[in-house]
């Protein structure tokens, strides 16, 4: 992977200012009581799939992520998502970056080829991982147990929204070996 053409320099503070403002303003962060896939309670609420209808912001977060990769200097040859609010994070960092990417389905099609992997994953391969939010870990966590069951490796984990609620520890857990770097991380 070789980031050089891309995102040289963000300014973190300016820029978590504006995506704040901005999924707030959007009603993408709702303060609002909602039960999470998790079955947890939250007083808030964030739908990071409706970025998607918001251009630049999208744009804004992938350029973040970018920039993430490269103050971390993660070595990889694919970058993969978890299903599935993070797919379409994950499919234009790898555009922009020139690296292929993978999709991994929660389970099996039922039909056609009947594929868990979308796209080449090969054994050895070094993976990041892209995860939209991080609540339990969980999704995180069965994504990677199915990436090293095909025979590659995941080399880190870059999350956009980290609730702060024990899932970055979960993972690291079950995979100490496997950084995680959390974008916007919110204090429940």
């Amino acid at each position: 992977m070789d980031a050089t053409n891309t995102v040289n320099f963000i300014n973190t503070k300016q820029t978590t200012a504006y995506v704040a403002a901005e999924l707030y303003n959007k009603k993408i962060f709702q303060i609002k009581d909602t039960m999470l896939s998790s079955g947890k309670n939250s007083p808030y609420y964030c739908d990071l799939r409706q970025i998607l209808s918001y251009p630049q912001l999208f744009t804004v977060i992938t350029d973040y992520i970018i920039f993430k990769i490269k103050e971390h200097t993660i070595i990889f040859d694919r970058i993969a998502s978890v299903p599935i609010g993070s797919v379409p994070f994950a499919s234009v960092v790898a555009s922009k970056i020139d690296v292929p990417s993978i999709m991994i389905r929660d389970k099996p099609k039922s039909h056609g080829n009947k594929r868990m992997f979308e796209g080449v994953i090969n054994v050895d391969d070094n993976v990041l991982l892209i995860e939209d939010v991080i609540t339990t870990g969980a999704s995180v966590i069965e994504t990677i147990t199915k990436i090293r069951n095909r025979g590659a490796n995941v080399v880190g984990v870059i999350c956009i929204l980290d609730r702060q609620e024990g899932g970055v520890e979960n993972i690291a857990y079950h995979f100490s070996d496997i950084p995680v770097f959390s974008i916007f991380p919110v204090s429940p």
